[in-house]
Parts: structure tokens; C-alpha cells; sequence
């Protein structure tokens, strides 16, 4: 945990903000980090095809980020892989998976395409609070007709740090690497969570990868951007709790609220799409209108055909 101080606020920078799990996770080039934290998670050799960038965390967009600030890869089986770091707790993020993943599904189905051609998708939620009656840090879920599977095409893993921490009793000192350490997710985990320096360090020792993400996050960690970046998006997370909570004081139902969340969200995708279209129509360097929208490569070929 790096705390970094500015006229500001006092900063901490942890492997699980936003924009350092971004860079080390989903960043081209860094493809092999993400081989073995996927290795660790579904226990299986896999390859990365291509990263799907959803373009640069920047000062200027920390607010429109916010609901799409994840990994997206394609592995070389052609399974598309979505990673997603939930740091705080929000009581509508169940459905904004579903809406999220309907998405994903329906981003697939494009103009000439057939249902066939969807492809088997790997939703990987990292959460740093607790799921009630879930006591497992890792658990695989699938949809299923009486433990039969019913959609093979969706896995969905939930990956709970403070259960892991609470299982592995990380944060004892008295606690020895072999009781806390048993796997490679173990050694992710030790990472993400940040704590027991000495324990991450005899990770490292046996794993390469793992030693090239510490690496990256301490000079990440460093840059003067990723600080004011960061400190942007925690004054983002407060502004919108801060928001759901006096919605929920002031009596406002549940759906309502987060129907008024979702039509906030709507309406700026709505603004950017317009705002990108525009750009488009006068012939404006694709990467310039990536780094003005936040939008996707993807998603701007998509607006193009349409």
C-alpha cells in the first residue's frame, strides 16, 4: 500500500485501484501477467489472443469511466474474458452485471451475424468486500438446470479479497508463507490485497510474472498523473455514494433510484456517442476521438456501420 502525498489529499495507491489494475492487467504487451493470473483463477493453461482496450483512464473522463473501468481479453480458443475490479460495494452491481453482460452478448450479435457466432464468455468479479452466506474467496458459478449445465457459454467467478484474507489469515503475523500461500491464485491474491510485504516478496521469487507486476505497480505508483488520476476517481466513487445513499434517506424506492442512476450513465453514453459521431463524419484521427470519448475502438466501428 503506497500512500502519496499532494496539496490535495493523502492518496493510496494499491494494485486494486482503478487505473494501476487497468495498466498491469490489460495493458498490450503485458500479456503474459494476465496468462498467469487467469492460469491461477480457472486453473487451466490459456493464451491471449488480443486485448480489447476500452481506451486511456484519463483526468479529463474519470466520471463517464466509470461503469466500464475493466480487462477485456480474447484468448486464442476464441473465449472472450472479462475482468472486473469492484472495490467498493454498490446494492445494484448484481444487475449491473446482467445488464453488463447482456451487453457484452449482444455487442457480439452484429449486422450479418447469427447466434452461433457467440462466443463463450469468462465474467471474473473481483470484490473487495464480502457476499453474504458466500464463504469461499473463489467461487465458479454457472447457469444450470438441476447441476446440469443450461448456458455453457457464460462462467461467471467471484474472487472476494477480505475471504481470502479472513481464510488465509494474511493479515497474522504469526502466519507462515506455506499455510497462506498453496496456489497461484494465492500468490494474486497476496498482491491484490496488498498486505505482508515480506510475504508478496517470497512470491515473487517463484514467479516471474507476478515479480513483473510488482514492478510495474511501484513505478505506476510513482507518476504524478496516477496519483491525481486516482485521487479523481475517489472523489467520483464518494460523489455517487454520497448520491445513493441521500436517495435512499429521502425515501426514493430502489428501482426509481437506480433507474435515475441508470439514466445518468445513459444519457452522458448517449452525449459521447453523438459528441463521437460528429467526429467521425468530419474524418478526425480515430485514436484522437478515443482519447475525447472513452469510447471503444469497437464501438466506434460499430457507430460507423450504423
Amino acid at each position: 500500500m503506497i500512500n502519496t502525498e499532494n496539496e490535495k489529499t493523502d492518496v493510496e495507491i494499491t494494485p486494486r485501484t482503478d487505473i494501476i489494475f487497468r495498466n498491469i492487467f490489460g495493458k498490450e504487451g503485458n500479456e503474459a501477467i494476465l496468462e498467469d493470473f487467469l492460469e491461477g483463477i480457472m486453473g487451466e493453461k490459456v493464451k491471449v489472443k488480443k486485448l480489447q482496450s476500452n481506451g486511456e483512464l484519463s483526468v479529463e473522463n474519470v466520471y463517464q469511466k466509470r461503469a466500464i473501468l475493466d480487462v477485456k481479453a480474447e484468448l486464442e480458443d476464441n473465449r472472450i474474458v472479462d475482468i472486473e475490479m469492484q472495490n467498493k460495494e454498490y446494492y445494484y452491481y448484481n444487475k449491473r452485471l446482467l445488464y453488463y453482460l447482456g451487453k457484452i452478448i449482444t455487442g457480439q450479435v452484429k449486422k450479418g451475424k447469427k447466434y452461433t457466432d457467440i462466443k463463450e464468455m469468462i465474467i471474473i468479479n473481483i470484490l473487495n468486500y464480502t457476499l453474504p452466506d458466500v464463504p469461499e474467496y473463489i467461487t465458479k458459478c454457472h447457469i444450470t438446470n438441476e447441476n446440469k449445465y443450461y448456458v455453457k457459454e457464460v462462467t461467471l467467478y467471484y474472487i472476494q479479497l477480505p475471504r481470502f484474507l479472513e481464510e488465509r489469515k494474511l493479515s497474522d503475523l504469526n502466519s507462515k508463507y506455506e499455510d497462506i500461500v498453496k496456489n497461484k491464485l494465492d500468490e494474486w491474491c497476496v498482491f491484490l490485497c496488498d498486505e505482508r510485504k515480506e510475504v508478496r516478496d517470497m512470491a515473487v521469487k517463484t514467479n516471474l510474472s507476478l515479480e513483473e507486476a510488482v514492478r510495474q505497480y511501484e513505478e505506476l505508483s510513482a507518476r504524478p498523473e496516477v496519483v491525481e488520476i486516482a485521487f479523481r476517481r475517489e472523489m467520483a466513487e464518494a460523489d455517487i455514494k454520497s448520491n445513493e445513499e441521500y436517495m435512499r434517506q429521502a425515501g426514493i424506492a430502489e428501482g426509481k433510484a437506480q433507474g435515475l442512476i441508470t439514466g445518468m450513465i445513459k444519457g452522458k453514453t448517449e452525449e459521447k456517442l453523438e459528441i463521437a459521431k460528429k467526429m467521425l463524419e468530419q474524418k478526425i484521427n480515430i485514436q484522437l476521438i478515443i482519447q475525447i470519448t472513452g469510447l471503444t475502438k469497437e464501438e466506434l466501428e460499430e457507430l460507423k456501420e450504423n
